[in-house]
């Protein structure tokens, strides 16, 4: 980003005037003035955006996202802000009745580039020539090729700006897609290559200029290859071929090098290949786009006749000179022969022959053979006429398919009259009936739609198409569109194509592992029982994370509580312990838990870039769901108290009751879910990969190299991290009370220093035990207490919210308005009535501490010990404001 002083210069450079310079800075240090919006279909997401120091939102995976990627790694693009501002818009309407149009929109960025500025939307290519037909006045194809929209440049003609509307036309797909593959190791910003692999490189590259990517991974590992490349000790064009296609991408010893290649490859001054044409009686040629059959071949001349019987004489020196011009040339089915000599288009017409054609060709064929070795036509009962017919069918196709076989076939699928004889204002006017009427969301019925067609017509003067026509009209045209309209869009989702790429630089399942990971919840279809008390407590809820290259389970997180960011901190935490680091790309739905502040700041924190899959779409997230369902089948449907007969509830009886049947606690369980992830599944056989998923991981990481920038150490700040904080993040230290977090003050001694009192510091706090939290104090995370820490302990804030609620929900009876104190909260959750209600959750929180053990011990026993000077002075109980309470759990 510019600093004050670079902006001043900048704008001094381009000479903008005063109101300029106080617009751009308006929308420089404005918030976007509305969010992504989840429309249907789209990809939304946010890209953490090195440049801007800040998350970029995006509302289109196959437009805008690339738009950022290409504005982030262009040098000419200083800044770059997302849906910056609303412009006016004024312009008249296309059509038969023009009408004054007036609206406020917003574009999706504003861009300050190098020598110019101004606003940018950003749409694609064919949905930019659809508008430019419904609103020709708003958007339009100048003669050089760009799109404008006149509107929009004379908004910002005012402040001396530019307005352009860009396509996804503009973007190379596959430089972008080579960008996200090097992304992690430009921001590495490595200082040197390994002496010793340089060497290698050098030695290489001296013996040959150009060696593809897959014989340099024979020498050496990727990160020096790729080190080597950034610091531009060899070369690759990365607009050429994707580098996760080691075979064709091809490293140059340097530019220079690579461009002779290029010059060599297409130099425009290399000779012409002379051309040839065989000649002979019978043979066809193709002169001035006619095909001429040439008849003689005398001493001075050709001697040709033409499809219509034109005759022409051309001399010898004549005919070869056209020839190597190009003006005389043969017939294309006469180029492409197989080993029979049989062209591409005699292998066209023998595969479209049915069986009667070849019983007749073959028939056929007997005659002549007999008839060539003497036979007479009496004799084979074949009129005379008949048999010359046959043999010149056959030395035509022999000419110009290349075998005579081909000319006796009878190819009884063309015989007939194939043109409609119903008159074609009637095929329209049916063909318009049945957009407007039969594919509508009424759903009528063919006979009756066919019926008010009849009336139409009969009123208009036009013949009627039958019902059997309108039928097979309607048959035609069955497909996604047909069922969109008239049963709407999740109907047709069954019918919509297949899209075999997440975007337009990215393959479906990424280039290497930890590029596109997904990550969502699932209820597992087994009852478990409390490890405590034996009672059931239900089904548990998992949450995964799966690399969608390798098929390999990153991570997995047990609870019975429903999903929530709690889930997804837990399970980013445990994939940073197992591997070290986070993903580039992480792909979710679009539940209220990914989208929780905590949530997106640690990606931010971490440069990963968020993406929300399209509501109703299963397969967006095909990768996760089928993993879910082969866990299910293959060991959740195998272990005792499975929910498969719930069902089928009127055939169930108590014998086979999952519900008494429970055995598995939820630790025994995860251990069991983790062991069938890591082990079982993670080295099975995969029929997509055509090996396992550690195997193809395994490769995958070699392809990709080491990615240093992407390791995260499982310290106390990736730890911190993952904690919760309050809605401002932060509280101010009161003398002698500490900080207030929700409805409680928290102390530490910390905070007795003069130096921190009345400052404000940094909060987390344990979602899983609210009698403690965590202060930023000094350049340290310090343990706070709760000032009721023996009523809180072990006391989660998912409790803590549904004692609140229920208080609310009492008072609320008798006043509109009211206070809740901490003394409130802690007498009820010690009530009996407390633990009648919220015993389940009490038991839930215990397993879930329980699984936090089996995660990761030395993590829950570094918080264990609690030091005496920790423990807060006596407080008397504050009254919260309720409005405020509601405001902070509004958040979750």
């Amino acid at each position: 980003m510019l600093q004050p002083l670079d902006f001043s210069l900048w704008c001094d450079k381009l000479k903008f005037p005063e109101a300029t310079c106080k617009k751009i800075q308006e929308i420089r240090s404005s918030e976007p003035v509305r969010n992504r919006q989840s429309r249907v279909g789209n990809w939304t997401g946010r890209y953490p955006s090195k440049k801007m120091k800040r998350t970029i939102q995006f509302e289109s995976r196959t437009v805008e996202f690339p738009a950022i990627y290409n504005m982030e790694n262009d040098d000419m693009v200083l800044e770059l802000y997302d849906q910056p501002s609303k412009i006016e818009m004024r312009y008249m309407s296309s059509g038969e009745h023009p009408r004054p149009v007036v609206f406020w929109n917003t574009p999706d960025f504003f861009v300050l580039y190098a020598d110019s500025a101004g606003w940018e939307e950003w749409k694609p290519e064919e949905q930019l020539k659809e508008l430019a037909k419904s609103m020709a006045n708003r958007y339009q194809l100048d003669g050089e090729g760009n799109w404008r929209c006149p509107p929009g440049e004379a908004y910002a003609a005012r402040y001396g700006l530019k307005y352009r509307v860009r396509s996804d036309a503009e973007l190379n797909p596959i430089y972008l897609r080579n960008l996200r593959f090097i992304e992690d190791l430009v921001r590495e910003s490595c200082a040197q290559v390994d002496p010793v692999a340089l060497k290698v490189l050098q030695n290489l590259f001296s013996e040959e200029p150009v060696i593809t990517f897959a014989e340099l991974l024979e020498q050496l590992e990727a990160q020096h290859i790729y080190h080597a490349l950034l610091l531009k000790h060899i070369y690759v064009n990365l607009a050429v071929a994707p580098l996760a296609d080691s075979k064709y991408v091809h490293f140059f010893r340097d530019q220079e090098v690579a461009r002779a290649y290029i010059i060599l490859d297409e130099n425009p001054y290399r000779p012409a290949r002379p051309q040839y044409v065989d000649v002979g009686i019978g043979q066809d040629i193709v002169w001035d786009g006619r095909v001429w059959t040439i008849c003689n071949i005398g001493e001075t001349a050709f001697y040709m006749r033409s499809e219509q019987k034109d005759w022409a004489e051309i001399s010898k020196e004549d005919f070869q000179a056209w020839v190597v011009q190009g003006k005389i040339i043969q017939p294309d089915n006469n180029k492409k022969t197989d080993t029979r000599g049989i062209s591409e288009n005699g292998h066209e017409i023998l595969s479209k022959a049915g069986m009667k054609d070849y019983e007749a060709a073959n028939k056929r064929h007997s005659l002549l053979q007999q008839y060539r070795a003497g036979a007479t036509p009496e004799t084979l009962q074949v009129p005379y006429r008949t048999l010359r017919d046959w043999e010149k069918k056959w030395e035509k196709a022999e000419r110009d398919y290349g075998h005579g076989y081909i000319g006796l076939l009878a190819r009884y699928q063309r015989s007939g009259n194939a043109q409609r004889k119903l008159p074609q204002v009637s095929i329209d006017k049916m063909i318009e009936h049945i957009k407007n009427d039969y594919e509508t969301d009424r759903q009528k019925v063919r006979v009756h739609s066919w019926a008010q067609l009849a009336h139409a017509c009969e009123t208009e003067g036009i013949p009627t198409p039958t019902y059997k026509t309108f039928c097979k009209e309607i048959k035609k045209r069955k497909g996604y569109e047909q069922t969109l309209r008239r049963k709407g869009r999740r109907a047709a989702y069954q019918e919509k194509t297949m899209y075999l790429m997440l975007d337009q630089c990215t393959p479906r399942h990424g280039d290497f592992p930890f590029q596109v990971v997904h990550l969502d919840h699932d209820q597992l279809d087994v009852v478990l029982r409390s490890s405590r008390t034996g009672k059931v407590l239900g089904k548990p809820w998992a949450t995964v994370m799966t690399d969608a290259y390798s098929r390999r389970v990153l991570a997995v997180y047990l609870t019975f509580d429903d999903p929530s960011y709690r889930s997804d901190m837990m399970v980013l935490r445990e994939c940073v312990r197992r591997h070290g680091r986070l993903p580039q790309t992480l792909v979710v739905d679009r539940g209220s838990d990914f989208g929780s502040t905590y949530f997106e700041t640690l990606l931010a924190f971490y440069d990963i870039t968020k993406l929300e899959r399209p509501s109703a779409e299963p397969r967006a997230g095909s990768v996760i769901e089928r993993l879910f369902g082969t866990t299910n089948t293959s060991f959740i449907n195998n272990v005792m108290a499975n929910t498969q007969n719930t069902k089928k509830p009127r055939e169930m009886t108590k014998s086979v009751d999952p519900y008494r049947k429970a055995k598995w606690t939820l630790p025994a369980f995860y251990r069991r879910l983790c062991e069938w992830f890591y082990e079982v599944y993670d080295q099975r056989m995969h029929s997509a990969l055509e090996q396992s998923p550690r195997d193809e991981f395994i490769a995958g990481i070699k392809l990709s190299g080491v990615r240093s920038y992407r390791m995260i150490p499982y310290d106390e700040t990736f730890l911190m991290m993952t904690l919760p904080t309050t809605s401002q993040g932060k509280a101010k230290v009161i003398p002698g009370r500490g900080v207030k977090i929700h409805y409680e003050f928290y102390w530490a001694d910390a905070f007795k220093n003069p130096d921190v009192e009345n400052t404000e510091v940094l909060l987390r706090y344990d979602p899983f035990d609210i009698s403690r939290a965590f202060a930023f104090v000094k350049g340290q995370w310090i343990q706070c207490l709760a000032a009721h820490y023996s009523i809180l302990r072990n006391h989660s804030e998912r409790e803590l919210k549904m004692v609140s609620a229920e208080l609310r929900k009492r008072r609320s009876v008798h006043a509109q308005h009211f206070t809740l104190t901490m003394k409130q909260i802690a007498e009820f959750l010690t009530s009996v009535e407390a633990e009648e209600k919220f015993g389940i959750q009490r038991l839930y929180d215990a397993e879930s501490r329980e699984i936090l053990q089996v995660i990761d011990a030395s993590y829950v026993n570094q918080f264990q010990a609690l030091q005496a000077s920790s423990m807060p002075p006596q407080i008397q109980d504050e009254e919260v404001d309720d409005k405020d309470d509601v405001e902070i759990y509004g958040e979750y």
